[in-house]
């Protein structure tokens, strides 16, 4: 089974004037807005990402981990990156990846 990256997302490449041809997909509702414009995702950006993939997460090992602290992750699909923990609860972990300017969610299934 596949599984999106990022859930309920949508990274096209295209000219101003074939901007309304993605509400041809079923299910997409709008672009994302930074700053009262659409969003973009550079280049750079993208190739970070694909090579971030091309690893498998297998395990994480926990320890005492707070908010605010920075995280270097040690292996999977985002290793080598580092991140500064958002949030902690019971069963995941919210990190920012600072090079990507993400938001990660990790489950307990995927930290142990």
């Amino acid at each position: 089974m596949q599984i999106p990256l990022f859930n309920s997302y949508l990274f096209v490449c295209l000219e101003d004037y074939e901007r309304q041809n993605v509400f041809q997909v079923s299910g997409v509702v709008r672009y994302l807005f930074w700053l009262g414009k659409p969003a973009e995702v550079r280049n750079e950006e993208i190739e970070i990402l694909k090579e971030s993939l091309k690893g498998v997460m297998s395990s994480v090992e926990v320890t005492s981990i707070s908010t605010g602290d920075i995280l270097n992750i040690p292996s999977g699909p985002f290793k080598g990156k580092e991140g500064i923990v958002k949030h902690i609860n019971k069963n995941s972990l919210q990190l920012i990846l600072k090079e990507l300017g993400f938001l990660i969610t990790l489950t307990k299934e995927e930290i142990l």
